[in-house]
């Protein structure tokens, strides 16, 4: 049988050994920060940032009324014009730890429209706070914050 062979290394081959594996620590961390900063957070913290003007959306009608007083506020994350779209965001927004996520459907300018609503909140401004801390961490692009009524909340 052979003998084991001790590996000598010299003093410079040290130094470039650690050089490199620091280097490649640099590297991993910096892609592990740059990574992070695409993925959303779901740390949430109170954040005041200025809301969506709701003079600029559409007026939706043909809804049907609800016999039900409102007693609540939701936010409106998205709309799209199929139910599937629809659908695939509330999915998305689950996977995500979101428990109360309801669809509905309303004609807006004569067409069919699937909205997606996150969460149900007794005062409209907690529901814009939250709203705006899920833009900011890039959880949803944009919100409206509509009048809900409480059973509106225990739908998934």
């Amino acid at each position: 049988m052979p003998e084991s062979q001790e590996i000598q290394f010299k003093r410079k081959e040290i130094v470039r050994i650690f050089v490199m594996l620091v280097g490649v620590s640099l590297i991993v961390f910096s892609l592990g920060i740059f990574i992070g900063r695409e993925s959303p957070k779901m740390v949430l913290e109170p954040s005041v940032i200025p809301s969506v003007s709701e003079e600029s959306l559409p007026t939706v009608v043909d809804q049907k009324p609800s016999p039900l007083p409102l007693n609540g506020f939701t936010i409106q994350v998205a709309l799209f014009e199929t139910p599937e779209e629809a659908q695939k965001e509330k999915e998305r927004l689950q996977s995500l730890g979101f428990p109360s996520i309801s669809l509905r459907e309303a004609t807006v300018e004569n067409r069919l429209w699937h909205f997606v609503d996150l969460g149900f909140f007794k005062n409209k401004e907690k529901a814009r706070t939250y709203a705006t801390l899920l833009q900011k961490k890039k959880v949803i692009s944009s919100y409206f914050i509509r009048g809900a009524h409480l059973d509106e909340s225990t739908k998934n």
